[in-house]
């Protein structure tokens, strides 16, 4: 509940832009990620399910903090935000080749590696990117979180070289052929983007078949994706 107070009194009862608030939280939560917290700032706001939003009651407040926070004042007739823009839904883009690379590139949204196939690899960098190449600069606590979970990934699968984005660079320079465990939305993706361009480099985006099979399944909402976990659950026989 609190992220979503949060975000309704920012919205509605403060009436402060809704983007410095998504901002807010991507440079201060641990668990940020950028595709997830954009949509649910915009579907608070009332964007992105248009004309469905979450405005923060005071009695529900008071509530669930035990009566800390009584008697505040809230706009709770507050109307969805508006906005004309729309935005089609994309398929996900992979040009993926078996046996295409031998050097494979990953970010901290995946530190599962010891459990994918992943022998064909000479060389596997997983990049952690510092603030000097983020256009949204991460408070350092959550820097150091970031590096501190890809170290307890490093301690379960030691073939990992952790890289920053110095010895990336130097990198490719000299390599231009990679796999990449698919980064998705956010400041990995945007800078692979542009790493891609400025070098010319061939990159070769890899999904788990976990991932690409419940990828149909995400693009009505979340209650849809839910209905459709027992079919995911079945298919890769995880019950």
């Amino acid at each position: 509940h609190t992220r979503m107070w949060f975000a309704s009194i920012w919205i509605f009862s403060l009436h402060l832009p809704w983007q410095k608030g998504a901002e807010f939280f991507m440079k201060h939560l641990f668990d940020g990620d950028a595709a997830s917290n954009t949509l649910s700032w915009r579907w608070v706001a009332g964007l992105q399910t248009k004309g469905k939003h979450y405005v923060a009651q005071a009695w529900n407040i008071s509530k669930f903090t035990n009566n800390k926070y009584k008697n505040i004042k809230l706009n709770e007739n507050a109307l969805p935000l508006i906005d004309q823009r729309e935005y089609k839904l994309k398929p996900i883009s992979l040009s993926h080749e078996e046996n295409s690379n031998e050097n494979l590139i990953s970010f901290e949204n995946e530190l599962n590696l010891e459990n994918q196939n992943l022998k064909k690899y000479k060389n596997i960098y997983l990049i952690i990117l510092s603030n000097n190449v983020r256009k949204l600069k991460l408070e350092q606590k959550v820097l150091d979180y970031k590096l501190q979970v890809i170290n307890d990934q490093k301690k379960r699968f030691e073939k990992l070289k952790i890289i920053n984005e110095i010895k990336f660079k130097s990198l490719v320079e000299k390599i231009k052929f990679y796999d990449v465990i698919h980064p998705s939305i956010g400041e990995n993706y945007s800078y692979l983007n542009n790493l891609r361009k400025k070098y010319n480099l061939k990159l070769s985006f890899v999904l788990r078949e976990e991932d690409k099979f419940s990828w149909e399944f995400s693009n009505k909402g979340y209650f849809n994706f839910k209905n459709n976990i027992p079919k995911i659950l079945n298919k890769f026989n995880l019950q």
